[in-house]
């Protein structure tokens, strides 16, 4: 039960970031074939955590309308962020996920907030 109640209070969460209107830390697009976004999402993971030992963040990954190939490469785009945030020792606890489909945006992208 425990469980159940962590999981709704992190998808409440993540939707309320999807539908609010916070300044994400990283915003990362994926429009071009290699996009090289580590450097900056380390950056920015490793200042958040200085400013607030045991954050929590919210990666929310947007796909544009159209074919469902936007939506599968959102999905790609979103397991290449979320691995390596992994890699960076972000505790999967830390990091509650959200994909919102047919968004006003031209190619995916994966926001990454603060909690």
């Amino acid at each position: 039960m425990k469980f159940i109640v962590i999981m709704l209070a992190l998808l409440i969460s993540v939707e309320a970031a999807a539908a609010d209107n916070r300044e994400p830390l990283v915003t990362i697009r994926f429009n071009q074939t290699n996009v090289y976004y580590e450097k900056s999402l380390y950056r920015a993971v490793v200042k958040a955590a200085e400013v607030k030992p045991g954050v929590m963040f919210d990666v929310v990954a947007s796909s544009p309308s159209g074919a469902s190939r936007a939506e599968e490469a959102t999905k790609d785009s979103l397991g290449h962020v979320l691995a390596t945030l992994n890699e960076m020792g972000v505790p999967k606890e830390r990091i509650a996920v959200n994909t919102l489909t047919n968004q006003p945006v031209a190619s995916p992208e994966v926001r990454v907030f603060v909690r």
